[in-house]
């Protein structure tokens, strides 16, 4: 438990619902302070869909693989098929950081350096 707290460890999704679970808190409570969020609560990442779609195979790693995924994921959920750019919002990126495995400010991170956000933060 204390290399998760400390975040020198990775958490995987279930062992994440394990814990959020074994101690009855919710899953978004386990997962981050709210000190350490993007930028507060209600924060938004506008993410570039043609972009996303358009990066070469041969380019695609597991995280803009996971990324895809997810994002297609979200539009099905919307039925937004033919969107150019996704809104996430901030339920979004909490499960997008367990998805990821990363903190959010290493998802936000990613998301620069893969020059897939619009505007940045909202």
């Amino acid at each position: 438990m204390g290399s998760y707290e400390r975040g020198s460890r990775a958490i995987s999704l279930a062992r994440a619902i394990e814990i959020a679970n074994l101690f009855a808190i919710p899953l978004a409570e386990l997962i981050e302070e709210p000190a350490t969020r993007i930028s507060g609560e209600g924060a938004l990442l506008i993410l570039d869909l043609r972009k996303l779609r358009g990066i070469d195979s041969m380019k695609v790693t597991d995280e803009i693989a996971k990324l895809r995924s997810f994002a297609n994921a979200i539009c099905a959920k919307r039925r937004d098929w033919y969107g150019e750019v996704l809104t996430l919002r901030s339920g979004d990126l909490d499960t997008l950081t367990l998805v990821m495995e990363m903190t959010a400010h290493e998802l936000n991170e990613l998301l620069k350096r893969s020059q897939l956000l619009i505007n940045g933060l909202r």
